[in-house]
């Protein structure tokens, strides 16, 4: 039987890249409960269910992009969100910035510093070892 800590945040990964997600849990699952969702109408259905402490969203997905769930999301709370992108334009950051993100990060990126960019946002520490 596995039992939940509930010491640990919720983080909801927004992304339609199955292996990045994949990739991003596993670094963070001994920190977070992970919650996955590989497109906007997922990710609603995710939120409808529980409130994550901290979401990390990708700006590209199959059903539009992620500023429009940005927006949706700081118009009704205060959830800490970091945006990530592979399209380095720079409009998508300053309207992700205008919407209110709490970070941001072009792909590809070193994991260690999404890692720091997740906790900062949820103001917990970087675990030890």
């Amino acid at each position: 039987m596995t039992t939940l800590n509930l010491t640990y945040k919720t983080l909801l990964i927004i992304d339609d890249d199955v292996d990045l997600v994949f990739l991003i849990a596993n670094r963070l699952k001994k920190s977070f409960h992970i919650i996955k969702a590989h497109s906007i109408k997922e990710a609603e259905s995710a939120m409808n269910r529980i409130i994550p402490d901290a979401i990390l969203l990708d700006h590209n997905l199959p059903d539009g992009v992620g500023t429009d769930l940005l927006k949706k999301i700081k118009s009704s709370s205060d959830i800490p969100v970091i945006m990530m992108t592979a399209n380095h334009d720079e409009q998508v950051e300053e309207m992700a910035q205008s919407l209110g993100v709490n970070g941001f990060i072009f792909k590809p990126f070193e994991i260690k510093l999404l890692e720091s960019l997740i906790h900062l946002a949820c103001s917990k520490p970087l675990p030890t070892a």
